[in-house]
Order: C-alpha cells, then structure tokens, then sequence
C-alpha cells in the first residue's frame, strides 16, 4: 500500500470522531451551554419526580385521615332518616377534610377524591363552604 494509501485510510478511519465532536461540543461557550442545558434538564426529571412523589403523599394523607376513626355522630335510625341528608353530610365533611389538607387547594383536593375539578367546584357551592 503506497504512502497516500495509508494516508487516505488514517484519513477515513478518524472521521468517527469528528462525527462525535459534533454531538458535544468542542468550544468553550458551546460545552457551558450543552452543560447548562443538560442540568436544566436534570433539574425539570427532579422536579417532575418530586411532584409526583408529592402527590403521592397527599393522596396517602387523605387515606389515612379517612381510615383513621374519627368521632362519628351516631344516627338514629329507629326514628327514621333522610339517605340524602346523610350522604350530603358525610360527602361534606369529606370534602372539607381534603380542602384542609390540601390548604383550600381545590385541584389537589379534587385529584386526592378522585373527582374533577369542576364537580368539586359545584359541591363547594352547593354546601355553602
């Protein structure tokens, strides 16, 4: 093989990593700015980990507030009952239990129900919180 033989074949064979020198950046300003755009998205995979995990919580402090016994007041069913007047008290001092923990926030409060947004919304209006 003559000498330009081997040239032209050192030649092609370093290629490769001139292709890799285009996916990270070889200049100052363009490494800081791959870095900086790689923490930022580090930083958002954090954020997005911390707020599920977040609401995870949440949704295990609305179970055990409800799991835990609380004072219930006892009905007396022997003198007879309203079904709907018992459901609209138990559906009120639930919601009100979730808008606490959440601190009045009403789209957490409604995720933690399972409800939308908008049926909680409607509640709130209907029990006059």
């Amino acid at each position: 093989m003559s000498r330009n033989a081997t040239a032209i074949k050192h030649s092609v064979s370093s290629r490769p990593v001139d292709r890799l020198r285009s996916v990270t950046p070889s200049t100052g300003i363009e490494q800081e700015q791959y870095q900086l755009s790689t923490r930022v998205q580090r930083l958002k995979n954090l954020a997005m980990i911390l707020l599920k995990e977040a609401q995870a919580l949440e949704g295990d402090a609305l179970t055990s507030e409800l799991t835990t016994p609380q004072e219930v007041p006892r009905i007396d069913i022997e003198n007879g009952i309203k079904l709907g007047d018992a459901v609209r008290q138990f559906e009120s001092n639930i919601i009100q239990q979730a808008l606490l923990i959440t601190g009045g926030n009403q789209a957490k409060a409604a995720r933690m129900l399972g409800i939308k947004a908008n049926t909680l919304n409607y509640k709130i209006k209907l029990y006059n919180f």
